[in-house]
């Protein structure tokens, strides 16, 4: 779950995770931080495991003191089992994951953080490929730094070659969308800071992902060959299949 929920970008707090970062913290004072003061929500996974250890006995009662000042909802219970957890209400909402399938309970878990966003203001600008290649470095020995109109791909749906400075951009929820100049459909997609790009839908570059519909030509007045970036099969896809 965790990996999926970083799969679509997420920023996830799994101990598993942060082994290395929380060797040696006080844990008792950086968890109460975790849960009390920094995460947009709590997933509670519920179950007789859940209730038995310790950690998240301390995990949830700072948990339900943020819940407890902030007029919205904080904790997300997922049952997995029937377990009474202390604090719980039986009132309180929940998703039950013995009925709900895993992508869905994910989807649901990101429309929550992009509705937190929109409430709160927060915000991503357009960003291009070309920003991307230049947080990268990416051709500064060239002798300038490349940009979109350096780009050239092609549309699957009307076939037209155009530059990327010449496709219409627009925000997806958080992604950047580059549309075929002709209006026909998405042609590369520039993915929100933090996801992961799974095999078939990608390729990392820094914080963003690039998924391009057809490859992707660069090429500037001063490179003999261009750089090709090879189109994605599932470019335009917003949930990974099932394996």
């Amino acid at each position: 779950m965790a990996s999926s929920l970083v799969t679509k970008g997420a920023n996830v707090f799994y101990d598993e995770y942060e082994q290395a970062n929380l060797w040696g913290k006080d844990l008792y004072a950086h968890l109460t931080k975790i849960y009390r003061d920094e995460s947009k929500y709590c997933l509670m996974l519920l179950s007789e495991s859940y209730a038995k250890k310790q950690w998240t006995s301390h995990e949830r009662k700072a948990a339900q003191a943020r819940a407890f000042t902030e007029n919205r909802e904080y904790i997300l219970p997922l049952r997995l089992d029937d377990t009474k957890i202390d604090g719980i209400l039986d009132t309180t909402g929940y998703i039950d994951y013995r009925k709900v399938h895993l992508e869905k309970v994910i989807d649901l878990i990101v429309k929550k953080i992009y509705q937190y966003n929109r409430d709160n203001g927060i915000t991503y600008e357009i960003v291009k490929v070309e920003d991307v290649f230049q947080k990268q470095a990416i051709g500064v020995n060239r002798g300038r730094p490349i940009t979109d109109k350096d780009m050239t791909t092609e549309c699957p749906a009307c076939g037209t070659m155009q530059l990327l400075s010449e496709a219409s951009l627009s925000l997806d929820e958080d992604d950047t969308i580059y549309t075929c100049k002709n209006g026909c459909q998405p042609i590369v997609v520039v993915s929100r800071p933090g996801l992961v790009a799974w095999p078939g839908r990608g390729y990392r570059l820094g914080e963003h992902a690039i998924r391009n519909t057809r490859n992707i030509y660069v090429k500037t007045e001063n490179m003999r060959v261009p750089m090709i970036i090879n189109a994605s099969k599932a470019a335009l896809m917003k949930l990974r299949p099932s394996s």
